[in-house]
């Protein structure tokens, strides 16, 4: 077996798909068949599962497949060592919300990039709520390699991860005068009515929860958006009180719309980090990118 092979099997085993690893892999699905079960008869045993719906790996499968991506590691590292520090290449996948990409990634990526100027970054953007999940999707084509993300109170020990910033969550109300406004003004806030607006899961939907238990709160949310962008969009048209990230508000295009409820309501901080798994450290770009750039 040679590294393009080993590079076609982990293809398979992130796209689960013998056509799109073909495409990927610039092969015809016939070429990623054949290869496949030249790794098969060299390992001896099942590496996939396939029937004309699904495919996936085999218990030895999983095990070829940590072979196969130690085995690409350690020769890109072979190459790294033998090259000039500006040689490395390779793709590096971000994925984080859009205030973070704004607020957050420029001061981090642009030192990396300029030591290492032949890295494709890729950035996307969406809801950060569900960004610890999409690290370990296999199922997807390019699933990414780091997220940013707030850090839940237990990390799974397969993850690793660097703080950016400790961010405060508040509560945010109209800066207009409507009747959420004349509701959340009076002292003591009557919380039962006050339309609350909350994500609809994440950290900041679990501080949220315990503060309301703490508080003997009532249990409804008024509106349940799925990002914090979506909260603010919420708030600045006068549908409710939401509860969201201060970095989140001072980045919102409706930051003029909407202010901080001026009442002291303690929630616990969010701990906003780069994270990814230990796995995926083998990839010498991801371990470059996280060596060179972040702070011990």
């Amino acid at each position: 077996m040679n590294h393009d092979e080993l590079r076609v099997f982990c293809s398979l085993a992130n796209t689960l798909h013998f056509g799109r690893t073909g495409r990927a892999c610039h092969l015809s699905r016939s070429a990623v068949t054949r290869t496949i079960q030249r790794l098969e008869d060299s390992a001896g045993a099942p590496l996939v599962n396939r029937d004309p719906r699904n495919v996936e790996l085999t218990s030895e499968g999983l095990r070829f497949l940590e072979y196969a991506e130690d085995t690409l590691a350690r020769w890109q590292r072979y190459r790294q060592g033998n090259a000039n520090i500006d040689e490395l290449e390779g793709e590096l996948r971000i994925f984080c919300s859009a205030t973070a990409g704004h607020a957050l990634l420029p001061d981090v990526l642009r030192p990396f990039l300029e030591r290492y100027p032949r890295i494709r970054v890729q950035l996307e953007t969406g809801s950060s709520t569900d960004a610890l999940q999409m690290l370990d999707e296999r199922n997807e084509t390019g699933a990414p390699h780091l997220v940013v993300s707030a850090l839940p109170r237990r990390a799974p020990r397969s993850l690793v991860h660097r703080l950016l910033v400790e961010e405060p969550i508040v509560f945010v109300q109209p800066s207009f005068s409507c009747a959420v406004t004349q509701a959340i003004e009076r002292r003591p806030i009557r919380w039962n009515k006050v339309p609350l607006i909350a994500p609809r899961h994440g950290e900041v939907r679990e501080r949220v929860e315990r503060w309301r238990k703490t508080k003997r709160i009532p249990p409804e949310i008024g509106y349940e958006p799925v990002s914090h962008e979506a909260v603010c969009a919420l708030v600045a048209s006068g549908a409710g009180v939401g509860v969201t990230p201060l970095l989140t508000m001072h980045n919102s295009a409706l930051s003029s719309r909407i202010r901080v409820v001026d009442a002291r309501i303690e929630i616990a901080p969010l701990h906003v980090s780069i994270c990814t798994l230990k796995r995926k450290l083998k990839d010498p770009v991801v371990q470059s990118f996280w060596d060179s750039v972040l702070p011990k």
